[in-house]
């Protein structure tokens, strides 16, 4: 056994911690499908024996992984391969849950609060209504395949959907109630930018406090009117925003990029 670990410290370069280099070794594993999505991934004591390092070692270098999203340790059931993440077009109408359902995912929802609330100078010049107009305001989770990805806080104009309830809420979509009632959405504008994920939201999304997120605003429009507002934190380390970027007059230099 001596022999073996003065063979595995002979491969960490100089100035490397042991635990980052046996993460590192895992991560290369892992993005090169050695182990299949969502299935179970080596424990602490496989670690250890593969890599000849201590138990304090092993445990560190998975929690680099966890950190960075490539494994989900769940209490009672063991250490899995996190599931690929889920990807949307900037240019995508419709919403990451919308699109995880449609990649086979399970996808559900609970409301936390409902209250109603008077719209501020901020929300009133988005809206375009005056100060004062009376706003609903909802908080809710989304979950994809069970895990909380997804702290959304909607605001919608109380003359839209004057007699909501929360039991409504739990039932159905908020966008399918309002196409009940006969809306169509012509319109989605998103702001996107990097976030660190407040103490609150951390606490619903299951992550550590002051986690890397990111924070997506959604105005949803029905031809002029803007209907509803959508403030939502989002796990990136479970989802990410893609763009395709074609200029088919432009010959790039593909070594020069």
């Amino acid at each position: 056994m001596v022999v073996n670990i003065l063979l595995s410290k002979r491969s960490v370069p100089e100035g490397v911690s042991m635990y980052r280099w046996v993460a590192e070794q895992l991560r290369n594993e892992i993005m090169e499908e050695k182990w299949e999505k969502g299935s179970s991934f080596l424990s602490e004591t496989q670690i250890i024996e593969k890599y000849q390092v201590s138990r304090a070692t092993a445990r560190r270098a998975m929690d680099v992984l966890e950190e960075d999203g490539l494994i989900e340790r769940i209490q009672g059931a063991g250490t899995f391969v996190s599931s690929p993440m889920i990807e949307q077009s900037l240019d995508d109408f419709h919403s990451f849950a919308y699109d995880a359902e449609k990649e086979g995912r399970r996808v559900s929802f609970k409301i936390l609060s409902l209250e109603q609330i008077s719209c501020n100078k901020a929300l009133s010049k988005v809206f375009g209504l005056p100060e004062g107009t009376d706003l609903w305001r909802i908080e809710r989770i989304k979950y994809i395949d069970q895990i909380p990805c997804i702290f959304d806080r909607i605001f919608i104009p109380v003359k839209y959907v004057p007699n909501l309830e929360i039991s409504e809420l739990g039932r159905s979509w908020l966008i399918e109630l309002l196409r009940e009632q006969g809306f169509c959405f012509t319109k989605v504008k998103k702001f996107i930018e990097p976030v660190i994920i407040g103490d609150y939201e951390a606490k619903y999304l299951e992550v550590h406090y002051r986690a890397q997120g990111l924070l997506v605003d959604r105005i949803t429009s029905s031809n002029k009117d803007v209907i509803i507002i959508t403030r939502s934190i989002i796990r990136s380390d479970i989802m990410r925003y893609s763009v395709d970027i074609e200029d088919k007059n432009i010959d790039y230099d593909i070594d020069n990029l």
